[in-house]
């Protein structure tokens, strides 16, 4: 098992090497460089503040949950919406994000239980999930006519991934009964082994219940599933396009603004794919290409999704890490 984690450490790693390569072998670095210097300020300011805004609304998406049952300052809220990226950049595998996050929060606020903390984690990932699988799928539709076939199956494939989550958890919530059998077998192990005296069962029976319990209670809240979705939908969709628009803009570029509320987050997408270490590159070389295919000149695609996952999630993402170590 563990030869086998480091091929795939190693693979993911070689395939990275390969598109920092091909981004490399595609892009003049002279000509961004340029296009970026010659971005008028004006637009590049209006950038930046979308691209600030957008991390507010990150911490507002937690905040909408965490209330649910205790009490969180907004500060506290944006440390989370920072440190939770970071997270899921430094961990193996996106699904380990669910595993860390819970700490994050037990961390972060005070009489937080375990369970409630992984209900909330589960919450965010099945609601943001959803909203980027809907926002991606309904740009592969716009789109159909502009992308080759190849690229649309992908961003199709990637966009059903994220639908992945919330179908785990009905599962588990209609198939709960034979997590018991499974239990039963792990506690007749344990019970062999001499002088361990413990039911596994009946703790962790009873924190699935909780946490269950508890992702249902947030989840059959009309009011903060539809504060959830509109927040992302605001942040994945309208913020997103609205970013990449001013970079557009200030360099003197023009391209269908409502195209943009979709083509941008559709091709990031590609990132919950484990091609790369956190979708690293992949997702900057599929939204160069979706551009370039829309019309947008390859070193003015290249320079705006540079500046724009810089800006609105790398730089994030390592503020995050900052509060994480310090933590």
């Amino acid at each position: 098992m563990k030869n086998r984690d480091l091929y795939k450490k190693i693979l993911k790693f070689f395939v990275f090497l390969v598109v920092i390569l091909i981004i490399a072998n595609n892009l003049n670095f002279e000509n961004i460089i340029s296009e970026i210097q010659r971005i008028e300020p004006f637009y590049f300011v209006l950038f930046l503040v979308m691209a600030f805004f957008n991390v507010f609304l990150w911490a507002i998406s937690w905040k909408i949950l965490i209330e649910k049952f205790n009490d969180v300052s907004m500060k506290k809220s944006l440390k989370i919406g920072l440190i939770v990226p970071f997270i899921g950049q430094i961990l193996p595998a996106r699904v380990s994000r669910v595993l860390g996050t819970p700490l994050v929060l037990k961390k972060k606020i005070k009489k937080t239980t375990n369970s409630i903390a992984t209900a909330v984690t589960i919450t965010n990932t099945i609601l943001y999930s959803i909203t980027y699988a809907l926002i991606c799928l309904l740009g592969v539709l716009l789109l159909r006519d502009k992308l080759p076939i190849w690229l649309l199956t992908l961003l199709v494939f990637s966009g059903l991934i994220y639908l992945v989550p919330y179908s785990l958890y009905k599962l588990g919530d209609n198939y709960r009964g034979n997590l018991d059998y499974f239990l039963d077998l792990i506690n007749y192990l344990v019970g062999l082994i001499p002088f361990i005296k413990i039911d596994i069962k009946e703790k962790a029976s009873d924190f699935v219940d909780k946490t269950l319990s508890k992702s249902s209670i947030l989840l059959e809240d009309k009011k903060i599933v539809f504060e959830f979705i509109l927040v992302f939908i605001f942040s994945l969709s309208i913020l997103t396009g609205l970013r990449v628009w001013f970079l557009l803009k200030g360099m003197e570029a023009s391209i269908n603004i409502f195209i943009l509320f979709f083509a941008p987050t559709m091709a990031y997408s590609i990132s919950i794919i484990p091609i790369t270490p956190g979708g690293i590159g992949i997702a900057e070389l599929t939204a160069i290409f979706v551009f370039v295919s829309l019309g947008i000149p390859k070193d003015i695609a290249g320079s705006v999704i540079l500046l724009d996952r810089i800006f609105s999630f790398y730089l994030p993402s390592l503020i995050g890490g900052i509060f994480f170590l310090k933590s």
